[in-house]
């Protein structure tokens, strides 16, 4: 059974305050750090109830509620937070963490009240530092909803059961947790509803099935309207340490009240640095076992000596919070954050504890990389970042926004009047507008201006942004980026100067193809019909030339007409008249018109069409056109063999092809198949007249029917040219002819 000695040796040598007590409350013990805190006095304090300390411990009612209602039940240990008294300073928040000791008729003979100050949460303007802390850190980080729900784990929580992050998302936790936790997580769950801030331990299934002891810190949330909304809990894998702890002497009861939460490393040694205690989780930073670590006697063996303060040995002085770095069994380097303090236990004088904050050092290095990496990527691309906030009517700016506006670092005064200055007098108002639009309505800010630089140059900035509001919708901040754009407002400028010298060309051009059409074609009409009247009036050698007249003529007036036809298509001045019509019907006048053709030439044409009418809404001359300029083509660049013109009904709509036995087309030559003037055979000695326009026109054609135009082919065994014409979309009104 602990001795009252005992019990006052524990609470003395433990860094923060710390008071023992009787089942009743009556103060047995507190430590000099209780009395420094809460400025009472030992000697007045021995034998008095806790709510007799001192002016404001008589008004903590939550401690003597929870006190009553947790720590006189058997086993109790509990954490809350509570309001206690600081002197000249008013009430502030501190976790209790509370423990019962027990003696050996199992009765409870103290109650041991470990007091830490509760730092405030947080700013907002740290929440995102704080979130990247929270992935880099090696403790676990679990969230439910109000119905038990996971909604958020970190990648260690994740990592420490063996699941993935999305395993874990969406399921309860009770699955991954040992059937007696799995009971007692579910009365927690209703503390946390009302509210209760708790720690304690339980064991999780891994993915494996195996085992994992867990520390959990849990605390609820709750609404701004009182409503509970989930909790959150911190979890840290105490499978080691449950170990480590199970070979300690179970007589030692207070022992294990006192270290069964700690994850640091403690030594006690004498004033030369000779170990009396090791605790045995010293195998968790330092890689080595209790008992290596015991025979290599000193502490200066195990830390780097040079860099403890001999003054620490003298006995003279404490260290609080002194870093050091040291280098484990592995050779790994590890931060270790150390308090020293004089204790008199045993043969011991000094209390080492030694925490690991490498993790945490890593997380501030990666955390301040990300900054760096973040600002140069302002940098490179000449981006400032800027604050307002309204009710101070005062600007934040960087350094590279104050560039952006023309001025020096550290010029800028911080007034938004500042800013409307150096504004283009034309860009003050729509400014004030988009501003006072975003600070009322809530709607992310937007706004291209000019500034005019102290130098008189003037620059296009685009400036974005985003406000926040308080609980009652008032506008609280401003905050968002600034980018110069003049370069992209002059290249602006020169597109649109470029789209008006493309439309003044294209105007140009379409008096010209009008001019074309009128003063060409007319007088070439009557050349064609007088040489063809000519050409049936005289013999011999004037009708032959009649005749090439004749011939020359009508190339010619089919060469304009497809030029004139092309410069509409591209103008998108041809105008189209959609209506149902048979395609078969098409297909078989088509055949008709070329059917003269292909005989001279000793082909066979043929038709391939359904019994059933083919039916499509197009436009009738578009379709004609592009049956015509297909049939003319296959026929050309067919020497011998046959011609099918085929026609038939698709699930994806109608589908017209023109299959030939002819030359076909290389492989080289088909990535330019449809561009204008351009023909396979080529220059003076080519095979086949031409200029190269009708496969252009057709695919155009195509296109503006909301069709396709593909084709197959081999060079030397033919080709095949399919049109696919999709069905009208619903709700055209069409007409049937």
């Amino acid at each position: 059974m602990p001795t009252d000695a005992l019990i006052q040796q524990c609470v003395a040598v433990v860094p923060h305050p710390m008071i023992a007590l009787t089942p009743t409350f009556i103060v047995q013990s507190v430590n000099t750090v209780f009395c420094q805190v809460f400025g009472v006095q030992t000697e007045d304090a021995i034998g008095k109830s806790i709510f007799d300390l001192g002016s404001g411990w008589d008004q903590t009612p939550d401690l003597r509620r929870l006190l009553e209602e947790h720590l006189p039940q058997k086993g109790a240990v509990v954490d809350f937070p509570v309001l206690l008294p600081i002197p000249e300073a008013g009430h502030q928040q501190h976790t209790v963490h509370g423990q019962q000791v027990r003696d050996a008729d199992d009765g409870v003979s103290a109650i041991l009240l470990a007091i830490n100050r509760t730092e405030p949460s947080p700013s907002r303007r740290e929440e995102e530092r704080f979130r990247r802390i929270v992935e880099a850190t090696n403790e676990g980080i679990w969230q439910v909803d109000a119905e038990g729900i996971t909604t958020f784990v970190n990648d260690e929580m994740a990592q420490m059961l063996g699941f993935t992050v999305e395993e874990m998302l969406g399921r309860p936790p009770l699955p991954m947790l040992a059937g007696e936790s799995q009971q007692f997580i579910q009365q927690k769950m209703e503390a946390r509803r009302i509210g209760v801030r708790e720690r304690y331990e339980l064991t999780f299934l891994k993915k494996t099935g195996e085992e994992m002891h867990a520390l959990v810190s849990a605390v609820p949330f709750v609404s701004k309207e009182g409503t509970f909304s989930g909790s959150l809990a911190m979890v840290t894998d105490i499978t080691e340490r449950k170990q480590a702890e199970a070979a300690l002497l179970e007589s030692e009861q207070l022992h294990r009240a006192v270290l069964s939460n700690i994850s640091d490393a403690v030594f006690i040694t004498r004033l030369d640095g000779t170990f009396t205690y090791i605790c045995p989780n010293v195998t968790n930073i330092f890689g080595y076992t209790h008992a290596e670590v015991m025979a290599m006697g000193s502490i200066h063996a195990l830390f780097d000596s040079n860099r403890l303060p001999n003054r620490v040995f003298e006995g003279r002085e404490e260290l609080r919070n002194f870093e050091l770095g040291v280098l484990d069994k592995q050779s790994q380097w590890h931060h270790l954050l150390i308090n020293v303090r004089r204790v008199r236990i045993g043969t011991g004088t000094l209390l080492f504890t030694a925490r690991d904050i490498s993790e945490r050092k890593k997380a501030e290095a990666a955390l301040q990389e990300e900054e760096e990496r973040l600002q140069f990527a302002l940098d490179a691309s000449n981006m400032g970042v800027w604050e307002f906030y309204p009710v101070q009517e005062e600007v934040i700016w960087s350094a590279q926004a104050e560039r952006l506006f023309g001025l020096k670092p550290g010029a800028f005064d911080g007034t938004l009047a500042e800013v409307k200055a150096l504004l283009h007098p034309a860009d003050q108002s729509s400014f004030e507008e988009k501003l006072e639009g975003a600070l009322r309505q809530q709607e992310p800010y937007q706004l291209e201006f000019r500034v005019l630089h102290p130098s008189g140059r003037v620059r296009w900035l685009v400036s974005r942004g985003k406000t926040e509001f308080d609980g009652e919708g008032h506008a609280i901040r401003l905050a968002g980026v600034v980018v110069d754009i003049t370069e992209r407002k002059h290249a602006e400028q020169q597109i649109r100067e470029a789209k008006e010298q493309a439309e003044e060309v294209s105007r140009l051009k379409t008096a010209l193809l009008a001019n074309m059409s009128h003063e060409v074609r007319t007088p070439l009409t009557a050349i064609i019909g007088f040489a063809e009247l000519l050409w049936e009036s005289v013999d011999g050698e004037a009708s032959e030339m009649a005749a090439m007249v004749h011939e020359g003529g009508v190339r010619l007036h089919r060469t304009l007409n497809s030029v004139l036809e092309l410069a509409q298509l591209e103008s998108s001045t041809r105008p189209l008249q959609h209506e149902w019509y048979n395609i078969s019907e098409i297909a078989h006048t088509t055949a008709q018109l070329f059917h003269h053709e292909a005989h001279q030439k000793g082909l066979a044409l043929h038709v391939d069409i359904p019994a059933t009418p083919v039916r499509a809404n197009i436009d009738r001359g578009a379709l004609e056109r592009v049956f015509h300029n297909l049939v003319s083509n296959a026929i050309k660049f067919t020497r011998h063999g046959q011609v099918v013109i085929g026609v038939k009904t698709t699930p994806a709509g109608v589908e017209i092809w023109v299959a030939d036995t002819g030359i076909g087309i290389s492989d080289t030559f088909l990535e330019k198949l449809y561009e204008p003037f351009t023909q396979e055979s080529a220059g003076f000695s080519r095979d086949y007249e031409g200029i190269g326009l009708g496969l252009t026109i057709t695919r155009q054609l195509v296109s503006l029917l909301g069709g396709s135009l593909s084709v197959q082919t081999q060079k030397g065994q033919g080709s095949i040219f399919t049109v696919r014409i999709p069905p009208p979309e619903a709700g055209v009104q069409t007409r049937a002819v």
